[in-house]
Protein backbone atom coordinates (compact mmCIF):
# COMPACT_ATOMS: atom_id res chain seq x y z
CA UNK A 1 0.00 0.00 0.00
CA UNK A 2 1.37 3.22 -1.23
CA UNK A 3 0.76 6.44 1.35
CA UNK A 4 2.06 9.02 -1.03
CA UNK A 5 -0.25 11.93 -1.33
CA UNK A 6 -0.33 13.53 -4.46
CA UNK A 7 0.31 17.08 -5.05
CA UNK A 8 -3.08 18.12 -5.97
CA UNK A 9 -4.37 16.92 -2.77
CA UNK A 10 -1.98 18.84 -1.10
CA UNK A 11 -3.00 22.00 0.49
CA UNK A 12 -1.20 24.99 -1.15
CA UNK A 13 0.86 27.61 0.89
CA UNK A 14 -1.36 30.55 -0.24
CA UNK A 15 -4.21 28.32 1.49
CA UNK A 16 -2.09 27.75 4.52
CA UNK A 17 -1.35 31.25 4.80
CA UNK A 18 -4.88 32.32 4.34
CA UNK A 19 -5.78 29.84 7.19
CA UNK A 20 -3.21 31.19 9.14
CA UNK A 21 -3.98 34.29 9.72
CA UNK A 22 -7.45 35.17 7.92
CA UNK A 23 -9.50 31.90 9.76
CA UNK A 24 -12.81 33.37 11.27
CA UNK A 25 -13.07 32.41 15.23
CA UNK A 26 -14.59 34.18 18.42
CA UNK A 27 -11.97 36.33 19.76
CA UNK A 28 -11.87 34.86 23.51
CA UNK A 29 -7.90 35.44 23.74
CA UNK A 30 -8.42 38.65 22.58
CA UNK A 31 -10.72 39.82 25.11
CA UNK A 32 -9.31 38.13 28.43
CA UNK A 33 -6.54 40.39 27.07
CA UNK A 34 -8.75 43.80 26.48
CA UNK A 35 -10.03 42.83 30.37
CA UNK A 36 -6.99 42.58 31.79
CA UNK A 37 -3.93 44.33 29.83
CA UNK A 38 -5.76 47.76 30.31
CA UNK A 39 -6.81 47.73 33.93
CA UNK A 40 -2.81 46.80 34.84
CA UNK A 41 -1.63 49.61 33.14
CA UNK A 42 -4.65 51.63 34.77
CA UNK A 43 -2.99 50.99 37.66
CA UNK A 44 0.39 52.64 36.81
CA UNK A 45 -1.74 55.37 35.38
CA UNK A 46 -2.81 56.21 38.33
CA UNK A 47 0.43 56.58 40.38
CA UNK A 48 1.90 58.66 37.96
CA UNK A 49 -1.12 61.23 38.03
CA UNK A 50 -0.51 63.57 40.75
CA UNK A 51 2.76 63.56 39.12
CA UNK A 52 1.66 64.13 35.47
CA UNK A 53 2.45 68.06 35.22
CA UNK A 54 5.92 67.50 36.16
CA UNK A 55 6.63 64.34 34.14
CA UNK A 56 5.07 65.13 30.58
CA UNK A 57 4.67 68.80 30.34
CA UNK A 58 7.04 71.85 29.66
CA UNK A 59 6.47 72.98 33.57
CA UNK A 60 7.90 69.75 34.44
CA UNK A 61 11.61 68.44 33.52
CA UNK A 62 10.75 66.52 29.75
CA UNK A 63 12.95 64.14 28.80
CA UNK A 64 11.81 62.81 25.38
CA UNK A 65 12.90 60.13 23.66
CA UNK A 66 13.68 61.84 20.36
CA UNK A 67 15.42 64.33 21.42
CA UNK A 68 18.36 61.76 22.38
CA UNK A 69 18.33 61.18 18.16
CA UNK A 70 18.36 64.70 17.40
CA UNK A 71 15.00 65.40 16.80
CA UNK A 72 13.59 67.69 19.72
CA UNK A 73 10.72 69.05 18.04
CA UNK A 74 9.24 65.45 16.52
CA UNK A 75 6.40 65.28 19.01
CA UNK A 76 4.68 68.53 20.49
CA UNK A 77 5.52 69.31 24.43
CA UNK A 78 2.20 69.98 25.92
CA UNK A 79 1.28 73.07 28.62
CA UNK A 80 0.34 71.94 32.02
CA UNK A 81 -3.38 71.81 31.80
CA UNK A 82 -2.63 70.14 28.51
CA UNK A 83 -0.74 67.39 29.74
CA UNK A 84 -2.78 66.90 32.48
CA UNK A 85 -6.21 66.69 30.82
CA UNK A 86 -5.15 64.65 28.19
CA UNK A 87 -3.33 62.12 31.00
CA UNK A 88 -6.75 61.88 32.26
CA UNK A 89 -8.30 60.86 29.72
CA UNK A 90 -5.86 58.55 29.38
CA UNK A 91 -7.08 56.82 32.23
CA UNK A 92 -10.48 57.43 31.33
CA UNK A 93 -9.78 55.68 27.82
CA UNK A 94 -8.29 52.52 29.44
CA UNK A 95 -11.34 52.24 32.07
CA UNK A 96 -13.51 51.64 28.88
CA UNK A 97 -11.50 49.49 27.23
CA UNK A 98 -11.09 47.17 30.00
CA UNK A 99 -15.85 47.25 30.37
CA UNK A 100 -15.43 47.14 26.17
CA UNK A 101 -17.38 50.60 26.15
CA UNK A 102 -16.84 52.03 22.42
CA UNK A 103 -13.79 49.62 22.21
CA UNK A 104 -12.01 50.23 19.11
CA UNK A 105 -12.11 54.31 19.57
CA UNK A 106 -10.74 53.63 23.44
CA UNK A 107 -8.29 51.43 22.72
CA UNK A 108 -6.76 52.99 19.40
CA UNK A 109 -6.98 56.36 21.68
CA UNK A 110 -5.75 54.38 24.59
CA UNK A 111 -2.77 53.11 22.45
CA UNK A 112 -1.45 56.68 21.31
CA UNK A 113 -2.09 58.33 23.99
CA UNK A 114 0.19 55.99 26.05
CA UNK A 115 2.52 56.40 23.48
CA UNK A 116 2.85 60.03 23.52
CA UNK A 117 3.07 59.81 27.45
CA UNK A 118 5.55 57.16 27.42
CA UNK A 119 8.01 58.74 24.89
CA UNK A 120 7.61 62.61 26.53
CA UNK A 121 9.35 61.12 29.96
CA UNK A 122 11.80 58.22 28.37
CA UNK A 123 13.40 58.06 31.34
CA UNK A 124 11.00 56.20 34.11
CA UNK A 125 8.09 55.50 31.94
CA UNK A 126 8.84 54.22 28.50
CA UNK A 127 10.09 50.49 29.65
CA UNK A 128 10.41 47.33 28.11
CA UNK A 129 6.86 46.26 29.20
CA UNK A 130 5.36 50.08 27.66
CA UNK A 131 6.51 49.32 24.59
CA UNK A 132 5.23 45.95 24.38
CA UNK A 133 1.96 47.04 25.90
CA UNK A 134 1.55 50.00 23.06
CA UNK A 135 1.71 47.11 20.18
CA UNK A 136 -0.50 44.88 22.15
CA UNK A 137 -3.63 47.70 22.22
CA UNK A 138 -3.01 48.68 18.77
CA UNK A 139 -3.34 45.10 18.08
CA UNK A 140 -6.37 44.54 20.50
CA UNK A 141 -7.87 48.06 18.71
CA UNK A 142 -7.88 46.01 15.42
CA UNK A 143 -9.44 43.04 16.59
CA UNK A 144 -13.25 42.08 17.10
CA UNK A 145 -12.42 41.92 21.05
CA UNK A 146 -15.08 44.03 21.50
CA UNK A 147 -18.20 41.80 20.79
CA UNK A 148 -17.36 39.14 23.30
CA UNK A 149 -17.92 40.25 26.99
CA UNK A 150 -18.27 43.57 27.02
CA UNK A 151 -20.17 47.01 27.43
CA UNK A 152 -20.74 46.99 23.65
CA UNK A 153 -21.70 43.40 23.11
CA UNK A 154 -24.19 43.68 25.86
CA UNK A 155 -25.78 47.25 24.04
CA UNK A 156 -25.98 45.39 21.12
CA UNK A 157 -27.66 42.75 22.58
CA UNK A 158 -30.41 44.83 24.52
CA UNK A 159 -31.22 46.69 20.92
CA UNK A 160 -31.72 43.14 19.49
CA UNK A 161 -28.90 43.43 16.77
CA UNK A 162 -27.56 39.65 16.06
CA UNK A 163 -23.85 40.16 16.15
CA UNK A 164 -21.71 37.36 14.72
CA UNK A 165 -18.69 37.58 17.27
CA UNK A 166 -16.80 35.55 15.11
CA UNK A 167 -13.87 37.87 13.37
CA UNK A 168 -10.21 37.19 11.50
CA UNK A 169 -7.39 35.89 13.42
CA UNK A 170 -4.69 37.98 12.37
CA UNK A 171 -4.69 40.35 15.02
CA UNK A 172 -4.02 37.28 17.27
CA UNK A 173 -1.89 35.36 15.33
CA UNK A 174 0.39 38.97 15.80
CA UNK A 175 0.28 39.19 18.70
CA UNK A 176 1.22 35.48 19.24
CA UNK A 177 4.24 35.95 16.88
CA UNK A 178 5.20 39.27 18.97
CA UNK A 179 5.70 37.21 22.15
CA UNK A 180 7.73 35.01 20.04
CA UNK A 181 9.72 36.89 18.99
CA UNK A 182 10.34 38.50 22.58
CA UNK A 183 10.79 35.34 23.96
CA UNK A 184 13.27 34.43 21.35
CA UNK A 185 15.13 37.60 21.34
CA UNK A 186 15.42 37.32 25.18
CA UNK A 187 16.69 33.09 24.74
CA UNK A 188 19.78 34.93 22.40
CA UNK A 189 20.77 37.75 24.24
CA UNK A 190 21.18 35.07 27.37
CA UNK A 191 22.72 32.29 25.18
CA UNK A 192 25.78 34.95 25.72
Amino acid sequence: MSTNVSVASRPSMGSIWNQFFFAREVPYGMALVRLLLPSMLLVDIVRRWPHSRELYSTDGALATLHSNFGLPDMLPQLSAPWAVALFTVLGILLVTSAIGWCTRFSLIGSCLLYFYFSYMDCLSTATKYTVISQHILLLLGMSNCGDIWSVDAWLAKRRGEVVDPRGVIWPQRLCQILFGMIYFGAAITKMH
